[in-house]
């Protein structure tokens, strides 16, 4: 059938969005983890320090003073498993060669550290991986409600402002309201129109519209049966016409059209990214490391737009 078949090649592009995050992830985390295991190999001078700082942060880091060989002194905060006093001694590996560079505990039970870029890789796979997951889960459901014979109701396109995010809603045969994702094919319709709806209206499971001319539309949640509470719904008004409803258009203007539909996803895709780079900033994880938190927060924030029904 052309419907669901063009409707769950844009849901395999998300997940495919979803893997490539993924193997994003995993490659920094591991590149990572590679860096690290050759830098402490590097580190052959062993000194005992002392502690000089503890409880530090909510994981309750200590701060270790000590001198290198060439006698200078250095402080560093070092993530630990144990406890320690304020005083106690505390053995530490450095790089003799290049003693400004980072330090490692010299027991190799306190690994914080590799234990984080361990983490980080089951992470790299689990978090896209079930994001991946719920897109097949819902492509196998909607398929399900597609196989039912349809049935011809009159649909009508609703905008949902929900805080400062907005949805695309459908209010189906006059009582029922179905979340949908944001489609161009909705832009420009008159309202309101008839359409094809597979699946179930006297249930509370997803529907699966389709437009006219066999377009198909892609169901995010269930079916309501009660006008959904927290959002305000208004009619569709298409590209341009939230700013036609505001300002004054002198004779002959013309409203600027939407912008192209990957680009706010794009946007939301980028600022995870973004916010993955601060992350590893924050937690003073960087080189291919930054690449593994791009990894994972990039299609967590463009895959979460898309669950919700982003309208660009």
């Amino acid at each position: 059938m052309k419907a669901p078949a063009a409707a769950a090649r844009a849901v395999r592009w998300a997940a495919l969005v979803c893997l490539l995050g993924a193997a994003l992830a995993v490659l920094g985390f591991q590149l990572g983890l590679r860096g690290h295991h050759q830098a402490v190999n590097r580190a052959t001078a062993f000194v005992t320090g002392t502690v000089v700082e503890t409880g530090i942060g909510d994981e309750e880091d200590i701060r270790v003073r000590w001198r290198d060989e060439q006698g200078r002194e250095r402080t560093q905060r070092f993530g630990v498993y144990e406890s320690y006093e304020k005083g106690e001694g505390f053995a530490v590996r450095y790089d003799p060669h290049h003693p400004e560079d980072r330090a490692y505990p010299a027991d190799p039970e306190e690994s914080d550290t590799e234990d984080g870029y361990i983490l980080g890789t089951f992470a790299g796979v689990l978090l896209p991986g079930l994001l991946a997951l719920g897109l097949w889960v819902r492509l196998r459901w909607w398929r399900r409600a597609v196989r039912r014979e349809p049935t011809t109701v009159e649909v009508v396109p609703l905008r949902g402002h929900f805080n400062a995010a907005s949805s695309c809603w459908l209010r189906v045969g006059g009582n029922r309201w179905q979340m949908v994702m944001w489609d161009p094919a909705l832009d420009g319709l008159a309202q309101p129109l008839a359409a094809e709806v597979h699946g179930d209206l006297r249930r509370r499971r997803r529907v699966a519209p389709v437009l006219a001319g066999g377009h198909p539309l892609v169901p995010c949640g269930r079916l309501r049966h009660k006008e959904p509470g927290g959002y305000l719904l208004e009619p569709w008004t298409g590209g341009g016409g939230e700013l036609a409803e505001v300002l004054v258009v002198p004779a002959g203007a013309v409203m600027p059209t939407r912008s192209l539909w990957w680009r706010t996803p794009a946007l939301w895709a980028g600022l995870g990214g973004l916010l993955g780079l601060g992350a590893s900033v924050l937690f003073a994880h960087l080189g291919w490391v930054s690449v593994g938190y791009m990894g994972l927060a990039a299609p967590a924030l463009g895959t979460a737009w898309a669950y919700n029904g982003g309208e660009p």
